[in-house]
C-alpha cells in the first residue's frame, strides 16, 4: 500500500510513480515511444496477443518497440519506498523535530549520518563512507555529485520523471531532455550552473550600479546640505547687513525731521516777532 500523501516528501508524486496498469508503484518501468513508463511485466501482458499499443493513449505501434529500463525512474521509486517506509516507522514525535535539524541531509543508505553530496544520477545523497564507491570506483566518475540536497524530487521533471538538468532561457524553467525535444522544442538553454553563474554575474553588475546611484545621490545631498547651511549664513548675514543700513536710514531721517522741525519753528518765531514790531 502507497503511504499517505502528507507522509513524507517524496509523496506528492504517488501518481507519477505508480503503474496505471496494476495502480501501484513502478517495478522495472520502461518508458515506450510515446513517452509513458509502465512496469515491464504488466505492459509485456498486454501485448500478449501480438498487438503493441499505449495501453494508456492507444497509440498504436507497427512493430514491437524495444524496451529500455528507465533507471532514473527506477531510482526515483527505490528513493520513495524508502522515504516513505523509514517515514512510517518514525514515532509521531518526529513532527516536534526542532526546524534547524529539519534542514540536515541524512545519507540514503544509513539513514544515520549526515550525507556529504548528492548523486544526480543515483537520485541520492551519501555521507563520505557511502560515497567511498563514487570517490573510488571508475564507474562511478560520470556520476554527476553536488552538495547535499534535501528534496530531490524538485529537481526531477514532473511531467517525464527525468532529472531537469537544462534550463529554457525562453521559458525561464528548469526542464529535463525529454522537455527540449517536445514542450520546449526550439528554446535556447544552458545549463543550471551557467545560468546561475549569469544570474549571479548580472545581480553583481545591478548592485554595483546600485551601490554607484547611492553613492552619487550620497554626494548630491551632501552637496545639498552644503548649500543649506551656506544659504541660511548668508541670509544671517544678509539680514544683520540690512538692519545696520536700515538703522542709518531711521537715524538720518530721525535728524533731518529735528533739523526741519526747528526750522519750522525758528520761522514761526520769527514772523511773530516782526508782527508784534
Amino acid at each position: 500500500m502507497m503511504a499517505e500523501k502528507d507522509a513524507s516528501p517524496l509523496s506528492g508524486l504517488e501518481d507519477e510513480l505508480t503503474c496505471s496498469i496494476c495502480l501501484s508503484p513502478f517495478d522495472c518501468p520502461v518508458t515506450i515511444p510515446c513517452g509513458h513508463n509502465f512496469c515491464q511485466d504488466c505492459l509485456l501482458a498486454t501485448w500478449e496477443d501480438c498487438t503493441f499499443s499505449c495501453p494508456q493513449c492507444r497509440t498504436i505501434f507497427p512493430i514491437r518497440p524495444e524496451l529500455k529500463k528507465n533507471t532514473v525512474l527506477s531510482s526515483v521509486v527505490e528513493a520513495f519506498k524508502l522515504k516513505s517506509s523509514t517515514k512510517a516507522e518514525e514515532p509521531s514525535k518526529a513532527e516536534e523535530t526542532k526546524p534547524e535539524e529539519q534542514h540536515v541531509v541524512l545519507c540514503d543508505t544509513c539513514r544515520q549520518t549526515e550525507a556529504s553530496k548528492t548523486c544526480l544520477t543515483c537520485m541520492a545523497s551519501y555521507c563520505e563512507e557511502h560515497l567511498r564507491p563514487h570517490r573510488e570506483n571508475p564507474i562511478f566518475r560520470v556520476h554527476q555529485l553536488v552538495e547535499p540536497i534535501g528534496n530531490l524530487m524538485e529537481h526531477i521533471c514532473p511531467d517525464h520523471s527525468k532529472l531537469m538538468e537544462l534550463y529554457c532561457m525562453n521559458h525561464e524553467r528548469l526542464i529535463c531532455s525529454f522537455c527540449l525535444q517536445q514542450a520546449h522544442r526550439g528554446c535556447s538553454f544552458s545549463s543550471p550552473e551557467e545560468q546561475r553563474s549569469l544570474k549571479e554575474s548580472d545581480l553583481k553588475s545591478k548592485l554595483e550600479l546600485l551601490d554607484g546611484k547611492i553613492t552619487k545621490n550620497e554626494t548630491v545631498l551632501s552637496q545639498v546640505e552644503i548649500m543649506q547651511v551656506k544659504l541660511k549664513d548668508f541670509a544671517t548675514s544678509r539680514k544683520k547687513t540690512l538692519a545696520v543700513e536700515y538703522q542709518q536710514l531711521r537715524d538720518m531721517l530721525t535728524r533731518e525731521e529735528n533739523e526741519a522741525s526747528n526750522a519750522l519753528d525758528r520761522e514761526v518765531e520769527s514772523g511773530q516777532m516782526k508782527i508784534r514790531t
